[in-house]
């Protein structure tokens, strides 16, 4: 698997308002990203959670995250132009 660090842009993620924001660099064009998201709470199996990738036309997906608070290990598996990539980060839901 390619590691989405190979790209030139990186991923923008923000967590505000009960909202994880995730932003595809435009590098990527206008082809399909599809993938998924599992959000995995660091102390509570029962938080975790797995979310549908699906961005709007300029490559921007918002989650509806207002259920869920902690700090989460981010683990995303996402496809474009036939490359597959991953990308892992720990984030914090206040």
């Amino acid at each position: 698997r390619q590691n989405a660090s190979s790209l030139s842009d990186q991923i923008q993620l923000k967590v505000e308002n009960g909202q994880l924001k995730l932003v595809f660099p435009d590098v990527l064009g206008s082809e399909k990203i599809s993938g998924k998201i599992h959000l995995y709470h660091i102390a509570e199996e029962s938080k975790d959670a797995v979310f549908e990738i699906n961005p709007d036309s300029n490559n921007v997906v918002v989650f509806n995250i207002a259920n869920l608070q902690g700090r989460y290990k981010l683990k995303m598996d996402w496809e474009h132009n036939g490359s597959a990539y991953y990308t892992e980060k720990q984030i914090n839901i206040p």
